[in-house]
């Protein structure tokens, strides 16, 4: 069922006993999050940070579902720096239970030196690398790049 039809969620919600919640690949907007709420059409929310906004976009959609008393879902199937920032996200946060890992992980962890694999638990956790933890192995990449531009911010030049 699209993430959209509202309207087919509701009954649905309201007939079982366990969470219903959206796919996470449709719904980049966070006002249909907050109808989808008052409807009572999910139990939980699920958006793709990348889709939403990006952190800001997440954030607002998570706080829009806390206000609802409900957990918010982090659609993160994508390579490595996707897993990144939905991981970054969801440990941000307070009423979010689960990561979603992809499978198998060698198909999305190219181009990457860092990658996010759950420990014996099943758990997964960030690193302590700056930014969203990850290096990018460019030697890897070189061949697949189709154009690039290099920026330099006079500013954060460090004069020694």
């Amino acid at each position: 069922m699209p993430d959209s039809n509202l309207l087919g969620y509701k009954p649905l919600a309201d007939a079982v006993d366990i969470d219903v919640l959206p796919s996470g690949n449709g719904i980049p907007d966070l006002h249909l999050i907050h109808l989808a709420l008052q409807m009572g059409a999910w139990d939980r929310t699920r958006f793709d940070v990348t889709g939403i906004g990006g952190f800001t976009g997440g954030c607002a959609a998570m706080a829009v579902t806390r206000a609802q008393g409900l957990k918010g879902e982090l659609q993160s199937w994508g390579y490595t720096l996707t897993q990144a920032a939905s991981l970054h996200l969801l440990l941000s946060q307070t009423n979010c239970d689960y990561f979603e890992q992809v499978a198998p992980f060698e198909a999305y962890e190219f181009g990457t030196k860092q990658v996010f694999r759950p420990d014996e638990h099943g758990h997964v956790w960030a690193n302590d690398l700056p930014g969203l933890g990850v290096e990018m192995d460019w030697d890897i990449l070189a061949p697949w790049v189709y154009a690039s531009r290099e920026f330099r911010n006079p500013c954060m030049q460090l004069h020694l």
